[in-house]
């Protein structure tokens, strides 16, 4: 049998968070919680008398309401700095912290802002590939991490594996933006799991299924279209391509 982990956390940072918190710690002190809100069970015999009134909420998601989801998002109410996703695990630990923020309707502007900032940050310093972080951006929601990726586009790696650009031998032998501190790691032979490495890695004729099917049908249209007749792929102005973008995925959720 399992133990399911418990944390501890002041109810004051939950209340600023969500108003769906709010609500159901509300619901904790009263005899009858309404529907899809969380009862507080009986405490423990061997409770110390401190914490019987304590509330608590029962999160019951094992995908979005893991402990380390549950991490990154205490991380992101008390400010503090997020372990930047430099492993597959911690791109999709964003993408479910997104729909764990969407779920409880965390939408305080603070929240958003903080790690909207901190993937902005992550794709300009090149710790972050435009493929992440179109996918996270994405899964967020957020237009501006969409578009701060596409810019980087026409960069030849994927999901922060560097490729050689193969109209310029020297590619391979910088990091991404210069920095140095960035560790990419290479991966041999090709899989079906990894970009083309003659493609950039937001062309999604070469992206993994895998990754294709992760992306929402409006952002790869809006992509697509953007993106489209480009007979000298390797020269592709990506700057428009993102303005491109921006505009069609507009008129998609206009009309929609």
């Amino acid at each position: 049998m399992s133990v399911k982990p418990k944390m501890k956390f002041k109810p004051t940072k939950l209340l600023q968070c969500s108003t769906v918190f709010r609500n159901t710690l509300s619901s904790t002190s009263g005899p009858n919680p309404g529907p899809g809100q969380l009862a507080t069970p009986p405490p423990s015999p061997k409770s110390g008398e401190h914490l019987n009134n304590l509330p608590e909420i029962h999160l019951t998601d094992p995908i979005i309401e893991s402990s380390f989801i549950i991490s990154l998002f205490l991380r992101l109410s008390y400010g503090q700095s997020l372990p930047v996703p430099s492993l597959p695990v911690y791109v999709k630990a964003y993408e479910n912290l997104a729909l764990f923020l969407k779920k409880w309707e965390c939408a305080s502007d603070p929240l958003l802002e903080s790690l909207s900032g901190s993937i902005k940050l992550w794709i300009k310093e090149g710790y972050v590939s435009a493929s992440k972080g179109l996918q996270i951006g994405d899964a967020l929601g957020d237009e501006g991490v969409m578009l701060d990726a596409t810019r980087r586009g026409g960069e030849y790696t994927w999901s922060g594996r560097l490729i050689r650009d193969p109209t310029n031998d020297l590619a391979a032998q910088r990091p991404a933006q210069g920095k140095s501190s960035v560790t990419m790691s290479s991966h041999s032979p090709l899989e079906i799991s990894c970009g083309d490495e003659a493609i950039p890695s937001l062309d999604l004729s070469a992206v993994p299924y895998e990754y294709f099917v992760s992306l929402s049908d409006e952002v790869k249209f809006a992509l697509l279209r953007a993106s489209r007749a480009e007979e000298k792929r390797r020269d592709t102005d990506w700057d428009k391509v993102a303005s491109e973008f921006q505009r069609v995925l507009k008129e998609l959720r206009r009309a929609n």
